[in-house]
């Protein structure tokens, strides 16, 4: 993967994907601390100046649990059914299991096997980097490190309604989209990329509702939990500009986000 990606990077660079630790002009986010929910520390997002420019959208002021701190990068992230429960699987070769309201992982993890049902080719150049299913199960999202997500319909008679549109994308600079998530009422959704930064968006409508200001890192996954309520994100180096970047020194969190109603709903 990280080959594949060298070679798209050295054949032009300007049109490839880069972590926020490349950036020429890194934004710089302070955090916040303070002691309200669950019992553990909330991370008060405080935005900066913003390559995003003047978005009416952008939300500056966004408040954040910090659920974790890790020794290294989180892969993947994933709320239990019944949504007391978060799972994180990271690049330390550990699997851990929060409870929700308190701060001692435990091990959890769960197999399934999936059999295929279609084959469709994505619409994009470069490599795939995450999907998701529609909550209707008519289709799904699949994002590329191009900078672009595809919407996309299984059903053969519904092909004129698939787009792709692009995101996660600062002045030249182009990002990679880490994750898609639906959220499980209202059915908008949410992409977050190595950019730093991420969005809600209501793909119906075709619009935008939400961009929060940029970490200095990269968020490498992302998911709601059963009814919405919380979004839950890791900030860490994605290696998507290879190992010659990835500095220890640099810390990787979990984070909570409670959504406000405006920023999932049309």
């Amino acid at each position: 993967m990280r080959s594949q990606l060298a070679q798209a990077t050295a054949k032009n660079k300007k049109t490839q994907p880069h972590d926020s630790n490349c950036i020429a002009s890194r934004v710089e986010t302070r955090v916040r601390l303070d002691e309200r929910i669950f019992g553990s520390s909330m991370a008060h997002l405080s935005g900066l100046s913003s390559p995003v420019g003047a978005n009416p959208n952008l939300n500056k002021s966004v408040v954040m649990t910090l659920l974790a701190q890790l020794a290294d990068s989180v892969s993947s992230l994933s709320f239990s059914p019944k949504g007391n429960f978060l799972v994180a699987t990271s690049w330390d070769h550990q699997v851990r299991c929060w409870e929700i309201g308190s701060s001692v992982p435990k091990a959890m993890i769960l197999h399934d096997e999936p059999t295929e049902f279609k084959r469709i080719t994505s619409p994009f150049k470069y490599q795939t980097k995450c999907v998701a299913a529609f909550p209707d199960h008519q289709g799904f999202l699949v994002g590329s490190i191009e900078g672009k997500v595809g919407v996309l319909h299984v059903d053969d008679s519904q092909q004129s309604k698939n787009f792709t549109f692009k995101c996660h994308r600062h002045e030249n600079e182009i990002y990679t989209i880490n994750s898609l998530n639906f959220h499980p009422v209202h059915h908008t959704f949410a992409t977050a990329g190595s950019d730093g930064a991420f969005n809600f968006w209501d793909k119906d409508s075709k619009k935008r509702l939400m961009v929060t200001a940029r970490f200095s890192q990269s968020i490498r996954c992302s998911t709601f939990n059963s009814d919405g309520s919380i979004f839950a994100f890791a900030v860490g180096y994605d290696w998507s500009m290879g190992p010659e970047y990835y500095n220890p020194a640099e810390n990787n969190y979990i984070l909570l986000h409670t959504p406000q109603e405006s920023e999932v709903k049309l």
